[in-house]
């Protein structure tokens, strides 16, 4: 005959144990308060790693501004730059600028003076016209003249390019230009805010770039074609008068 054991269950086990107050408690069995340990040191360790991602997640990410560059280095003043356009131009356009409603256009060249720096601020204090040739529409002795100068201007990130708003500061006042035919003013296109594209040149130069296809350059209002009508397409070159590079970054 075969003794059968039969399996031990450690549920509690009541050992005659006296706590301090003479009162009888049930102990825990071994297996058991192992068990309670383990599940202890696996919470106490859930939330140890849940406090340290929470640390982790609310450490602000730190936002970078775009700034002007002189020689590699942002500058602690302003810096003097020139510009000129390029070769091709600089166009001048008025969709409904014509007597009938027809469009105008100007090719102009010119210079500019003005400042770079410290941080993401230009400044535009002057621009002149040298030749301008009509292209569209009917306009003798054609020129343009820059309105209400001195600009303010700020580098901003949009996407993955850099831009330059241009702002009067004059209070009250818009950026634009007159357009001059035969010693009169014909029309003038103005805008609160003007966007033009900058771009890193070779030679340590910026490239200002206005394009009438990209959609973060407003479009102008004229006093001739209305709302919108105004739109400029061309390259200024910036470069520093004292031969100093200059770029344009971020942070």
């Amino acid at each position: 005959m075969v003794a059968r054991l039969r399996p031990r269950h450690h549920i509690l086990v009541m050992t005659p144990k006296r706590s301090n107050g003479g009162v009888w408690t049930p102990m825990i069995s071994p297996k058991e308060g192992m068990s309670k340990m383990r599940k202890r040191n696996i919470t106490g360790l859930v939330l140890a790693a849940a406090f340290v991602g929470s640390l982790i997640t609310v450490v602000p990410a730190l936002a970078l501004e775009s700034v002007w560059l002189v020689d590699s280095v942002n500058p602690t003043s302003q810096q003097e730059v020139d510009s000129e356009s390029t070769a091709t131009g600089f166009s001048f356009a008025d969709m409904k600028g014509g007597i009938f409603g027809e469009e105008t256009e100007l090719l102009c060249f010119g210079t500019g003076l003005g400042t770079v720096g410290p941080g993401k601020e230009d400044r535009i204090q002057s621009i002149t016209t040298t030749s301008c040739e009509t292209m569209k529409g009917i306009c003798g002795e054609p020129r343009v003249e820059a309105v209400n100068l001195p600009w303010l201007t700020s580098v901003e990130l949009i996407g993955a390019s850099f831009y330059d708003d241009l702002v009067s500061t004059i209070s009250g006042k818009m950026v634009g230009y007159s357009v001059i035919c035969n010693k009169l003013v014909e029309d003038k296109c103005e805008a609160a805010l003007e966007r033009v594209l900058l771009e890193n040149g070779s030679g340590g130069t910026v490239n200002a770039v206005s394009s009438s296809a990209d959609a973060n350059q407003p479009k102008e209002n004229c006093s001739r074609g209305g709302e919108g009508a105004g739109i400029l397409n061309g390259t200024n070159i910036v470069l520093s008068v004292g031969g100093l590079t200059i770029a344009v970054s971020e942070g």
